[in-house]
């Protein structure tokens, strides 16, 4: 289980400073389960910070990405953002597009690739599935 002090922990080893708001940032990550759209986070973090700028928090999660502790995907049109999954070994995900759980899915398309081309080195990669979960998928359609 991931706790405060492992992501406070990751932005100092980054060379971040580890203030209030980034903090705060990464509790709101901790205490929810799904996605969360930018404007989310930053009506959460506005509840403690008068003044706080969209950009400066958009920035801050853009940035949380890029050093893995949180994760983006695209869901409806929408990029969202959710907690880093505690699995440390290279994985993609399987997401529901009703109710947005996500699940690890050990496979990954670039071990059955051809080589790339004219010398390209891939840095990394993101593939995901959407579709419906089981539960979602037995629920009665409306």
């Amino acid at each position: 289980m991931v706790r405060l002090d492992d992501l406070v922990r990751k932005m100092s080893e980054h060379g971040w400073r580890v203030t209030d708001q980034r903090k705060t940032l990464a509790n709101i990550f901790l205490e929810t389960q799904s996605y969360l759209t930018p404007r989310e986070v930053y009506e959460r973090m506005g509840r403690h910070y008068n003044g706080l700028s969209y950009d400066t928090v958009y920035r801050n999660l853009r940035s949380m990405a890029e050093i893995g502790l949180i994760e983006q995907a695209t869901l409806d049109d929408v990029v969202k953002f959710k907690l880093h999954c505690a699995e440390h070994h290279h994985h993609h995900h399987l997401i529901c597009v009703k109710c947005e759980k996500t699940f690890s899915f050990v496979f990954c398309p670039l071990d059955h690739a051809p080589p790339m081309p004219d010398q390209f080195t891939a840095l990394s990669h993101k593939f995901e599935v959407y579709g419906l979960c089981k539960d979602c998928n037995q629920e009665p359609a409306s």
